[in-house]
Parts: C-alpha cells; sequence; structure tokens
C-alpha cells in the first residue's frame, strides 16, 4: 500500500524523535554475546556507554528495551546532526549495530512484542516519561 501509514518507507515516517542504538555486540570485545557472562558483560559496558552519552555528552534518554533476544535496545531524543555524524563514525568501537542509526523507517522491537527467533517477549527496562 504505497502512501499509506502502515509503510515503512521514509516518506511515510511524520516525525523521528528519537534515535535507537542497538547494542548487539560486546563493546570491548565486538563479540555477540553467547554466554550468561557474556551476555552479564554486554549488559555492563552497553550500560556505561549510555550513561557516558547521557550524562558526559549530555543526550536525553528515553527508554531502554530488551529485545527479547541478545541485544538492548537504547532509545534517546533525536540529537543534532553533528552529534550523529560522530557517532556513526564510532558505532563498531562502540558495539552499537549502525543499522538504525539515521534510519527511522528500520524497524525496532517495541515492549511486549514476541521475539521471533527467542520466543521471548520484549520488556522496558527503564522509561522516561
Amino acid at each position: 500500500m504505497q502512501g499509506s501509514t502502515f509503510n515503512r518507507k521514509r516518506e511515510c515516517i511524520a516525525e523521528a524523535p528519537f534515535i535507537v542504538l542497538d547494542f548487539d555486540k560486546i563493546p570491548t570485545t565486538g563479540k555477540k554475546p553467547e554466554t550468561p557472562e557474556e551476555r552479564k558483560r554486554l549488559v555492563c559496558e552497553s550500560l556505561a556507554i549510555t550513561r557516558w552519552l547521557r550524562e558526559e555528552c549530555g543526550w536525553s534518554l528515553g527508554a531502554i528495551l530488551w529485545t527479547g533476544s541478545k541485544s538492548f535496545h537504547v532509545w534517546f531524543e533525536m540529537s543534532p546532526e553533528d552529534h550523529l555524524a560522530a557517532l556513526k563514525g564510532s558505532v563498531f568501537t562502540l558495539g552499537i549495530d549502525p543499522s538504525l542509526i539515521g534510519k527511522p523507517e528500520h524497524p525496532s522491537r517495541l515492549p511486549g512484542m514476541i521475539h521471533g527467533k527467542r520466543g521471548k517477549r520484549s520488556q522496558t527496562l527503564w522509561l522516561q516519561r
């Protein structure tokens, strides 16, 4: 349905108030977590980066969602373009999946959704509003 509000094309997006960061690799190793210890490490390191972006860079945190699999999504209020450009150059170092950055049409897991591969429900871990 071209032009429909049910279409994920960029031209169907009225506004994109958030940038979604998808942490799916352990920042210090670049490895996808497989063991419980590695998943814990992913969470700790990714939350440290989230805290840095919030406290040191002044980004406004909107939400943190667990996807129901091996990653979580951090929602920040949209930052100025120069910040996004700097972030794009650091995504691999920070363990962030670059496919969501600057692409509001890209699907992101929402709270309560069932993960297709894992069968687990995504959850809100933190919500600003």
